[in-house]
């Protein structure tokens, strides 16, 4: 498991009280071996990246000035 491709849900922090992420962040400073019980207890989940809008789609969205 990657922390790059979590998001916390929660503030997470380590035992210091120090912010290894905040509610939105990418997981990145979480040690690895963390992430399973976070996932698990519902304080992060999977970051899934918004999929690119093909040139139809922009096309449909139509211009300001249209509208």
């Amino acid at each position: 498991m990657n922390g790059r491709d979590y998001v916390a849900l929660v503030r997470l922090s380590d035992k210091a009280d120090r912010t290894l992420a905040d509610v939105g962040e990418r997981c990145d400073r979480v040690p690895p071996a963390s992430l399973p019980g976070l996932l698990e207890s519902g304080r992060i989940e999977f970051f899934a990246a918004p999929a690119a809008m093909s040139a139809a789609q922009w096309a449909d969205l139509g211009r300001p000035g249209d509208r």
